[in-house]
């Protein structure tokens, strides 16, 4: 390997520094914009006790699709329930 491959070389390895840094910055910066998302929605739901992003939550958590009604949700379980497959919060406790 000649000197001139070599300068190639490390001038391309520069390059490829240069680029996956400015890639990683990118990444870094929007994850920081989701967390100050995040943190701001979560400030704004502390300040108006709004609850209904964790009903949103528990309901596709527990629904899954929004179109399916509860029964169809027991329907597409019954073999879980019929081998007590069950989710512990659907117990009737």
């Amino acid at each position: 390997m000649g000197e001139d491959e070599k300068r190639r070389r490390i001038e391309q390895m520069q390059m490829d520094a240069k680029t996956h840094e400015r890639s990683k910055d990118k990444r870094i910066e929007a994850a920081e914009k989701k967390d100050s998302e995040v943190d701001d929605l979560e400030k704004k739901m502390r300040i108006n006790s709004d609850q209904k992003y964790f009903r949103d939550m528990r309901e596709k958590a527990y629904m899954g699709d929004e179109n399916q009604s509860v029964a169809d949700r027991l329907k597409n379980q019954r073999h879980r329930r019929q081998k007590n497959l069950n989710d512990p919060l659907e117990k009737d406790g």
